[in-house]
C-alpha cells in the first residue's frame, strides 16, 4: 500500500516533533546517507561514484534495506541537502492518494511546528468513536459500497 511509502516522511515529522526521539531506520527499510547526527543514524556507509555516475550500494545498507536483485530503490533530496535512499515497497499507486499524501507530506516537512502528539485523551476518543467497528483492510467491498 501507498501509505508504506509515506512512513519516511511520518517518521522524520516525528523526529522533527520529538528531537530526542531515537528512531530506527532500518525496520522501516529506509537508510540515511549524509544525515547530521541529530537524526540518531543507526548505519552509515559510503562508496565512490564511478565516471558514468553509478556506485555500489555497500552491503550493510543493503542488509539494512533488505535489497535484492531487482528492488527498486527511491532517493529524495530533502530541503537541507541531505539525501532518504529508501527500497521502494510497491510499484502501483493511486495519484489521488498519491497527490493527497505528497500534500501532507510536504506540510509536515514544511511546518514541523504544528505536529502535536498524541494525547491520551485523544487517544480515549479515537477508541470510543472506533468501538465495535471490526475492518478487514484485504477483504473486497460489497457491491453496493463501490
Amino acid at each position: 500500500m501507498h501509505l508504506k511509502l509515506k512512513s519516511n516522511a511520518i517518521a522524520l515529522a516525528m523526529h522533527l516533533h520529538y528531537a530526542d526521539a531515537s528512531l530506527n531506520y532500518s525496520s522501516q527499510g529506509t537508510a540515511l546517507m549524509s544525515a547530521s547526527a541529530t537524526w540518531g543514524i543507526k548505519l552509515e556507509a559510503e562508496s565512490k561514484v564511478t565516471r558514468r555516475f553509478q556506485t555500489t550500494i555497500p552491503a550493510a545498507i543493503r542488509k539494512a534495506l533488505n535489497l535484492t536483485e531487482n528492488d527498486r530503490i527511491q532517493y529524495k533530496v530533502l530541503p537541507d541537502g541531505q539525501v532518504v535512499i529508501s527500497r521502494q515497497l510497491e510499484e502501483h499507486s493511486d495519484p489521488v492518494i498519491n497527490a493527497f499524501l505528497d500534500f501532507v507530506e510536504a506540510d509536515m516537512l514544511n511546518n514541523p511546528e504544528n505536529l502535536q502528539p498524541l494525547t491520551l485523551a485523544m487517544h480515549e476518543k479515537i477508541n470510543v468513536l472506533t468501538a465495535g467497528i471490526d475492518a478487514d483492510l484485504n477483504s473486497p467491498l460489497p457491491d453496493d459500497d463501490e
